[in-house]
């Protein structure tokens, strides 16, 4: 399933728009999300672009991706149920976390390449199972960032959807695959 328009989101937080295939939040919110209406994604391939429009120097954090297996979205830091996979600029980490109304960081990995504003980089995410592969890289070449983590008491199936945390940033060539 392709996500060019708004139409398959719900929203909790930001100023969501799209145009042309490109999805933007220019909010810059603490933990916008847009999830798709569909919850039932269990074993899914998420990937797409993402391009980092504005960050804040001197904010020790700031990332952007994609959320998957989502269950009770709300508007608020780490208000969901569900995993997200991004990229966190500031210090140029790729990273996988587990939200429950908190959040709980899995996995952290430096990237191989460096992340600016304006840049595109594809971000995908597998999960089949309790086992996640995360990559990233950026679209104009260079070395692809990895990992896989296995998480012993995963979430089995959600919504999917894109999240960002004190940036603004936009999507494009989505993609999701069960």
């Amino acid at each position: 399933m392709r996500f060019e328009d708004l139409s398959s989101f719900h929203f909790f937080g930001g100023d969501w728009t799209a145009l042309s295939g490109t999805i933007s939040d220019g909010r810059s919110g603490r933990g916008d999300l847009a999830v798709t209406t569909d919850s039932t994604w269990g074993r899914v391939h998420l990937s797409g672009d993402v391009r980092f429009d504005n960050f804040f120097p001197g904010v020790p954090y700031g990332d952007a991706g994609f959320v998957l297996r989502v269950t009770q979205p709300d508007v608020g830091v780490d208000s969901f149920h569900g995993y997200y996979a991004g990229i966190r600029i500031q210090n140029q980490t790729l990273v996988f976390g587990k939200a429950e109304d908190h959040w709980s960081e899995l996995k952290e990995q430096p990237l191989t390449f460096a992340v600016t504003p304006g840049g595109w980089y594809h971000l995908s995410v597998d999960a089949d199972k309790c086992r996640f592969v995360v990559r990233a890289r950026p679209v104009a070449g260079g070395r692809e960032a990895s990992f896989v983590y296995d998480d012993p008491d995963c979430f089995p199936s959600g919504a999917v959807g894109l999240r960002l945390f004190y940036v603004q940033a936009s999507w494009r060539n989505l993609i999701a695959r069960g």
